[in-house]
């Protein structure tokens, strides 16, 4: 009984030993995998920063280009005020000379 009971604890000693040395080993194994998680987190929260910064010289592009486009806008309407009153005195002055032509043939001798 002694020797069954020497031997039974010896198996035990070995299965013990296994199992440490298996957990040991997954240990390592979530270790590394812990590790090389941390690494991708890291990566992808500078992929992030560097999206994020890029998103807001866009946005500050975005805007510059809106408040060019309206400065554009309003020129053109100041353009378009002008034509407008250009070609109002161009038909002012077709008018005048034709009033001119009328009253010269009129009043020639």
């Amino acid at each position: 009984a002694l020797y069954q009971a020497q031997s039974a604890v010896s198996s035990l000693e070995k299965a013990l030993g296994s199992a440490v040395t298996n957990l040991e080993s997954m240990q390592q194994q979530l270790q590394v995998q812990v590790f090389q998680m941390e690494e991708e987190l890291d990566t992808t929260k500078r992929t992030l920063s560097e999206t994020s910064s890029e998103l807001e010289r866009t946005q500050i592009e975005l805007r510059e280009t809106q408040a060019e486009l309206i400065r554009s806008r309003e020129e053109s309407d100041r353009l378009q005020l002008a034509l407008a009153q250009s070609q109002k005195v161009a038909d002012r002055a077709d008018e005048l000379e034709a009033y001119v032509k009328d009253m010269e043939e009129i009043t020639a001798p």
